[in-house]
Parts: structure tokens; C-alpha cells; sequence
């Protein structure tokens, strides 16, 4: 997903005109919300199953980047810059806390036998999903069509969101 801070979002965020201390700034921000989104699955895994905490954190990551990709929608600079950086660094919460929900859930539900190749097949598709990402990457390479990479990743995270809806509550 274009939305981390990485280097697509950090050279759109330079060419907005954001200084390489305000990127860094952010930066740090995404990096502290990330750590507290494992306080906010301890907090949340105490109060109601590891499901449930999945369930949420995906739909809040999801809010998160549907405010990220709105931002490009925004024709006013300091609006739209700040409610990207803002509404990503947010979305860290849910997904360190869908991170850890799904991993737990993997180690619960599949069996010790297959572990191995459901492990290999899940880095295989985030291997390529990441390929694909620097794919785009080449094509979409002036920052103005940042928005398309962007809004690519927005969608994979919705269709993960509604795979996982009815994976799990099946």
C-alpha cells in the first residue's frame, strides 16, 4: 500500500511543497500510533474475541484511508496534505491491530500440519502485492498520479476487509 510514508508518499508529500522536517515529523507520528495500536489490541482482545478485534480494526483502517484518498479530492493545499498525513498515520492503529488479530487468528485455527504452506502462500501473495505496488510505481512515476497508486492500495485494503467479513463471520 502507497499509504505508509514510504518513498512514493514521501517524494508526493516533497512536491506538495511539505519540508523534509515536516515528512519526518510524520513520520515519528505514524511510528508512535503504530506502537499504540498494540496497546489498543490488548485493550480490545480483553474485552471481546479475537474476531471482534480484527473485525474493527479493519473497518477503522479502512475509514482511515478512505479520509487519506478523499484528500486528493481537496483542492486546498494545507487541508489536503495534513488530512493525508494525518488520516495515514491514524490508519496505523488498525492495521498493527488487524496485523496481530490475523496472526493470532492463523495460529489458533490452522492446523500444525499446513502451517508451513499456508505461511509460504501468505508471503507469496504479500511478495507480490508488493511487486505490484513497485510496479505501478514505474508507470504511475510523476507525483501527481500518486493518487492512482494510492488509490489502488485503498482498494486492495477494502477487498481484504470485505474478504475477511465473510471469512470469518461465515
Amino acid at each position: 500500500n502507497a499509504l505508509t510514508f514510504g518513498g512514493a508518499m514521501t517524494t508526493f508529500l516533497l512536491w506538495e511543497g511539505m519540508s523534509v522536517a515536516e515528512v519526518g515529523f510524520w513520520s515519528g507520528v505514524r511510528s508512535a500510533v503504530g506502537l499504540a495500536g498494540t496497546f489498543a489490541y490488548n485493550w480490545s482482545a480483553r474485552r471481546t474475541t479475537v474476531f471482534n478485534t480484527g473485525a474493527w480494526s479493519v473497518v477503522y483502517l479502512f475509514v482511515c484511508l478512505t479520509l487519506a484518498c478523499g484528500s486528493f479530492l481537496i483542492r486546498d493545499y494545507n487541508i489536503a496534505v495534513y488530512l493525508l498525513v494525518a488520516s495515514t498515520a491514524a490508519s496505523r492503529i488498525g492495521l498493527w491491530v488487524f496485523d496481530i488479530s490475523v496472526t493470532l487468528l492463523y495460529q489458533e485455527m490452522v492446523p500444525d500440519g499446513v502451517r508451513g504452506v499456508i505461511g509460504g502462500t501468505q508471503q507469496s501473495i504479500n511478495s507480490f502485492f508488493v511487486m505490484a505496488s513497485g510496479c505501478m510505481g514505474l508507470f504511475f512515476r510523476k507525483p501527481e498520479q500518486f493518487f492512482v497508486i494510492a488509490t489502488a492500495g485503498y482498494i486492495c485494503i477494502g477487498m481484504g476487509m470485505i474478504l475477511y467479513t465473510f471469512g470469518v463471520y461465515r
